[in-house]
């Protein structure tokens, strides 16, 4: 990226770059491309024309009509965080970060590979003067990949289980204890609410990584029994 793109606005760089003409006319239809020319601090993970081509057929033309103008904002916002997050600053493993759509979106980070749901992140840290693009090569649907608590859980052991017999028990301390503040997030009953939060509190008492790991995964497990 040269210095010229750098000084231009998340719009401006969208516009001026021959891979995302649908994006920005979805943007323009959604009356938003004026949130993206402005001041800010956001981070887009920005579909390109052959991702919006793969939707089902249909699809887009019917989100581009007048009357599905609050979906079409709605999906958009979903692909956009609101605070700057370049490709260094993704923690291995799976994390979760809200969109200003409202609904989490699941980041992962495997082998130095980056991905959001299933689409992955073919171009990182695009530079612009209010934030920052990373090039996707799926549109996300807010919903439709929505995981379930107990997905979140069973996941999150999936990946911690290796972390921690390799030796990275700080990380998977880590990652077992934002998948815990994510269900709590999700989880209405306050009983439950309660028992992970004083499972995380225990956690950020303990001297040693490896106990804080196991605090947390014991309360994992609990909570996938309990939770309906």
């Amino acid at each position: 990226i040269n210095s010229d793109i750098q000084a231009l606005s998340i719009a401006e760089t969208a516009a001026a770059d021959g891979r995302f003409g649908t994006l920005v006319a979805a943007l323009q239809q959604a009356e938003l491309v004026d949130v993206f020319a402005g001041e800010g601090t956001f981070t887009v993970f920005a579909p390109t024309d052959d991702a919006f081509a793969a939707l089902p057929e249909g699809l887009l033309e019917t989100l581009l009509e007048d009357e599905n103008k609050p979906l079409l904002q709605d999906i958009l916002k979903y692909h956009v965080l609101g605070s700057v997050v370049r490709a260094g600053d993704i923690a291995e493993g799976r994390t979760w970060a809200a969109s200003l759509q409202g609904d989490n979106i699941v980041i992962d980070l495997a082998d130095g590979a980056v991905s959001l749901w299933d689409a992955n992140v073919l171009i990182t840290d695009i530079e612009c003067s209010n934030g920052v693009i990373h090039v996707i090569d799926e549109v996300l649907l807010p919903g439709k990949k929505q995981a379930s608590c107990r997905q979140m859980l069973d996941g999150a052991i999936a990946r911690g289980v290796p972390m921690y017999n390799s030796g990275h028990h700080s990380a998977c301390a880590s990652l077992y204890e934002n998948t815990l503040v994510s269900v709590m997030e999700r989880t209405s009953d306050p009983h439950l609410r309660a028992r992970m939060h004083a499972a995380i509190t225990k956690a950020k008492h303990q001297r040693f990584a490896s106990r804080k790991a196991w605090t947390l995964r014991y309360c994992m497990d609990e909570m996938m029994v309990m939770l309906p």
